[in-house]
């Protein structure tokens, strides 16, 4: 059966679709009788009219090498060759209804996609029989390893290696299972879940034997076969929904019976069907009141709207005609050409439930006001002629350069961004490589091609194809060097600006911008924490657009003073401090994130170290020379024990049992050796810790081991031996031997002083030559868990860790689901010493599909924030005045996208951005002792930089509490609890000797802040209270002399 694509109609929507499927690699076939507007379509042409159909097949033969066909009709002939046709002009057809008619006579389906001003449509009809191979549109059959099959149970209850990830009623059957091998060959039966690990089937095994080693459990596709509505009884009795809308009450009060959305949804189809009926007559939509209200009346009475809903949303009937006629919105034509081309490809691949059967995609609250006139360009027609201008007018800082990126640059220059005093400014490291750009991506599309290594901002701003009247500024600063990425721990989280960014984006180059929009091509939280850090500190607005996975993406917004940062009082009250999280936990949140960086740390980051002693021992051993004695020491001694491979799972058990004393014990107990005997140093809610005892019956204890044993033995690829049960491999551990837990106060070694000491021991080592060819490491990864089967194992180790950390302190254990729930907001994960050249290489770029999707969420959420804050500077506004600009209901939103859904309405969801609460990163408190008069507090010469103690009396007395803790990032600089002599010591120290003496790194050369946390509690009643994060200002660093310099 042919499954070649037919697109109708190559402006805004079909222009999109084409694109994607071309990208895909899907055959093709274009039709379009108009010519190109150069000024506004989406057509990659170099400005000159000409036939859509024609000029577009030849541009995606010279990017793919396959030549779409163009068709002269749309007779029944013509269309014979195609399986699936798209229609995002429905004025290239007489008769819809029976064109429709005609195709599900011959079992072709029909896909309509269409955008008019701010609203868009989706339509499926996949004909009278269509079957789904696959309901779930999995890629192919799961499989998962058998580790133990319990034959004297009924039902048999089998365990996977790993998480098997099946849910309850799907169809698995059995292959290459060795001592009942009667299950080889059984037709699929449905299983029942019991946990993570084990599910049953209603096979009886009893007189089958024992089960003796191997053999896969594979789960089989769901198949169906559907019949849907033809487009006649749809237009009158529809099935639809709204996207991006949860169900909610009906904010108008009318009394339908239905929902709001499900009202919206119902109005807009009536204006869909009234401009169909306009256009059909080759005029435009005028009276659409009327019009509604007339075909409101041949709707079904199940779905027919009441007078009062028609009343209720009568501003949306007009906003719908005002926009009708001028055009589509560039970025809600490129959303909805993604999700129509995601129901191309599962019908073509006949995978994954189509959708059933409409889909209203609004963007109402861009619509201009009442007093609007309208205007020649399509933007001032859309938007208004105020949020046009600003558009034009505006400075727009683009952090990335990728194929997102790319797909965002796109849209601006079709919105007309920046054509009259405004920039947009390019800003990233990357170079390119060969090959230099992706046929099968996105940037086959937009970028001209580039020389290797030459930055690829320059090579996208080169690009002529959009950006013909766009201003396009590039700086290719080294943002992602090698250097940030492998010291990413000092980034802590937001709000926490480190002096080194000014390096690669420095305060005066983002000072002009009004807007900053984050595409990475590597979604890590280190890229994205870096730059809303830059964000925060300089009070930028932020868009950022991510696509952390294929098929899913985020995008969400930071408004200064609007919305919260990871700063923020509430989200940092969830974490802790560093320091809080690392020795005074008090919420079961400070517990999880400890875990999940300790997991990070033994599991990922140290085997990445001894990789990168095997491959580049000189490049570690430079970073070495910036740490402490003791420090050194302690990494070099990592090393040895890391390259020493385990012999079996027995030795990976007994590494989970010293762990488990070291984690849980022996850091309790050097906490509590710093507690002069009789003095209590916590104060509510925070609480002294108790020392655990192992226990191999315990659950938490039990899972720990288990997940820990399992995990180093990933790490060297050693198979796991002996029982999957958690506790029977934890009473296997508690016989192992653990070293004997230091008492009394800490005391530095002789070796711990002496700055060379660890040299003998780096020496030591064995020499990276000594080991076998291609022997390495594999770390095992934390983030992400959802994703990967192995990494819900680590999970488990997560949350077993958290709960023996909760219980010590006395907090009320977590559940798996809320450790998910956390873990992707973790602000301090630890990122192995490579480059990010290196992890974007290893990365395959953004399916065309998300890309595109993404992008054009992105840009409509900016186009949400210029249409209330103009071109405003959010860095002079106060919290009042920017609450002011927007109206009580927030119209900004936070998206989610899943591509992967099986679930067609769910692919595209968005949810209210949180209300910001003070204080927050956004409204920090600047010291400056040079300049503070009032009374003054420091005689000090401009060289030298304020004292500790200065900073906590000034933070004392002006806000009447007492300072328990100073940190900056990780370091912690001060606490209350120390005794009399060390506070003396502390108070008096330089904060810039401090922070270099702690942190083991140097402030690099530019520095004129330090950013730093605080913990304090009431002066009067002693109660903890909220501090804001404080910017500390020091006199700049000077630059370090050159040999020149010192000669």
């Amino acid at each position: 059966m042919s499954t070649r694509v037919l697109v109708c109609g190559l402006e805004h929507v079909g222009f999109e679709v084409a694109k994607i499927l071309a990208l895909k690699g899907v055959p093709l076939g274009l039709y379009d009788t108009h010519t190109s507007n150069p000024n506004t379509d989406h057509f990659p042409g170099d400005g000159v009219p000409q036939l859509r159909a024609p000029a577009l097949a030849a541009f995606f033969q010279s990017l793919t090498g396959s030549t779409p066909s163009v068709v002269p009709n749309l007779s029944i002939a013509t269309l014979q060759p195609f399986s699936t046709i798209v229609l995002s002009d429905l004025s290239l057809v007489d008769d819809m209804e029976q064109f429709d008619a005609n195709l599900r006579e011959v079992g072709k389906q029909l896909v309509i996609a269409d955008c008019f001003g701010l609203f868009g449509r989706i339509f499926v009809d996949v004909g009278k029989r269509f079957e789904v191979r696959n309901m779930e549109a999995l890629t192919g059959q799961q499989t998962e390893a058998i580790a133990n099959i319990a034959t004297a149970l009924y039902p048999p209850e089998i365990t996977t290696v790993v998480p098997h990830g099946f849910h309850t009623g799907d169809l698995v059957s059995f292959v290459s299972v060795k001592g009942v091998s009667e299950l080889n060959g059984q037709p699929p039966v449905p299983v029942t879940v019991l946990n993570a690990d084990v599910f049953t089937v209603p096979i009886d095994l009893r007189t089958h034997g024992t089960y003796a080693c191997d053999g896969y459990a594979v789960r089989h596709p769901k198949t169906a076969v559907l019949c849907m509505d033809s487009l006649a009884q749809q237009r009158s009795k529809p099935r639809l929904s709204l996207a991006g809308a949860a169900p909610q009450a009906d904010e108008e009060g009318v009394a339908t019976g239905t929902s709001s959305p499900d009202v919206r949804a119902t109005v807009l189809h009536l204006c869909f069907l009234a401009i169909d009926q306009a256009r059909a007559k080759g005029q435009p939509l005028t009276g659409a009141i009327d019009a509604v209200v007339a075909l409101n009346s041949g709707l079904d009475p199940a779905v027919r709207l009441s007078q009062e809903a028609l009343e209720a949303h009568m501003e949306l009937i007009d906003q719908f005609e005002a926009a009708a006629n001028g055009g589509a919105l560039v970025p809600l034509a490129a959303l909805v050409g993604a999700l129509a081309a995601k129901e191309v490809v599962k019908i073509v691949h006949r995978e994954g439930m189509p959708l059933s059967q409409w889909l209203y995609f609004s963007a109402s609250e861009l619509a201009p006001g009442p007093t609007f006139e309208p205007t020649p360009t399509r933007e001032a027609a859309l938007l208004g002629p105020a949020c046009a201008s600003d558009l034009a007018n505006m400075n727009v800082g683009l952090l990335g350069s990728g194929e997102l990126a790319t797909e965002v640059l796109k849209n601006l220059a079709l919105m007309r961004v920046a054509t009259g005093s405004g920039r947009i400014h390019l800003m990233d490291g990357a170079r390119v490589v060969p090959p230099a750009f992706d046929i099968k991506s996105c940037d086959a599309l937009f970028v001209a091609p580039g020389t290797p290594d030459q930055p690829r901002v320059e090579a996208v701003a080169r690009s002529q194809r959009w950006l013909r009247d766009v201003h396009v500024q590039t700086t290719p600063h080294d943002v992602c060097a090698p250097w940030l990425v492998a010291h990413a721990d000092l980034i802590s989280f937001l709000g926490q600006f480190m002096g080194y960014n000014e390096v690669h984006y420095p305060d005066e180059a983002l000072a002009p911008l009004h807007v900053l929009v984050h595409v990475p091509a590597v979604p890590t939280f280190d890229s994205r924490s870096y730059a809303e850090i830059r964000a925060v500190s300089c009070r930028k607005s932020l868009v950022e657009a991510a696509v952390p996975t294929p098929g899913s993406a985020t995008v969400q917004l930071l408004v200064p003073h609007l919305t919260p940062a990871n700063g923020s009082s509430e989200r940092r009250r969830e974490r802790g401090m560093p320091c809080e999280r690392e020795n005074f936990p008090y919420l079961i949140d400070h517990t999880i994130y400890w875990a999940i960086n300790q997991a990070a740390e033994a599991f990922e980051v140290l085997p990445g170290q001894a990789n990168q002693y095997l491959t580049a021992p000189a490049k570690l051993q430079e970073q070495l020379f910036r740490q402490a004695p003791g420090d050194k020491r302690a990494l070099v001694a990592t090393l040895r024990r890391s390259l020493c491979p385990p012999a079996s799972f027995a030795d990976c058990v007994a590494f989970a049992r010293r762990l488990f004393e070291d984690w849980f014990v022996t850091r309790v107990r050097k906490l509590l050796d710093l507690n002069p005997a009789g003095t209590p140093f916590w104060k509510p809610p925070k609480r002294a810790p108790t020392l655990p005892v192992f226990d191999p019956t315990n659950e938490w204890h039990a899972t720990f081991i288990l997940r820990a044993a399992t995990a180093y033995a990933q790490i060297y690829n050693l198979p796991v031996t002996g029982s999957p049960n958690s506790i029977e491999v934890a009473r296997q551990a508690q016989g192992c031997d653990v070293p004997a837990a230091p008492s009394g106060s800490p005391a530095a070694s002789e070796k711990d002083l002496d700055t060379d000491a660890w040299l003998a021991d780096w020496r030591a080592l064995p020499a990276p030559g000594s080991f076998p060819s291609g022997f390495a490491l594999c770390p095992v990864p934390v983030e992400a868990p959802e994703l990967h089967a192995h990494n819900r194992r680590m999970m488990e180790l997560v949350t077993a860790a958290a709960n023996i950390r909760a219980a010590s302190y006395g907090i009320p254990p977590a559940t798996y689901a809320l450790v998910q729930v956390c873990q992707p907001r973790v602000d301090e994960e630890v990122t192995p010493p490579c480059s990010m050249q290196h992890l974007g290489a290893s990365m395959p770029p953004p399916d065309p599909l998300t890309a595109t999707a993404t992008a054009g969420l992105a840009c409509l959420e900016l186009v949400k924030l210029v249409k209330h804050m103009g071109s405003r500077d959010p860095a002079t506004l106060d919290p009042a005045a920017v609450a002011a600009l927007f109206p009580p209901a927030n119209p900004l939103r936070k998206w989610t996208l899943a591509l992967d859904k099986v679930d067609p309405t769910a692919a595209c969801q968005c949810s209210p951005l949180e209300a910001c609460p003070a204080p927050s990163p956004w409204n920090r408190v600047v010291i400056d002792l040079q300049k503070a008069r009032d009374p003054p507090l420091t005689s000090r010469p401009p060289s030298q930089d304020p004292l500790v103690g200065e900073i906590l009396d000034y933070v004392s007395e002006r806000r009447h509490v007492n300072v328990s803790m100073l940190a900056y990032g990780r370091a912690l600089l001060y606490t209350d609890f120390i005794d009399a002599a060390k506070q003396k010591v502390k108070r008096a120290t330089r904060l810039t000797e401090m922070v270099t003496a702690i942190t083991k790194e140097p402030l690099l050369p530019g520095t004129t802040y330090l950013d730093l946390e605080a913990s304090a509690t009431d002066a009067d009643t002693d109660e903890d209270v909220e501090v804001p994060p404080l910017r500390v200002i020091i006199p700049k660093v000077p630059a370090a002399p050159t040999p020149a310099d010192q000669a």
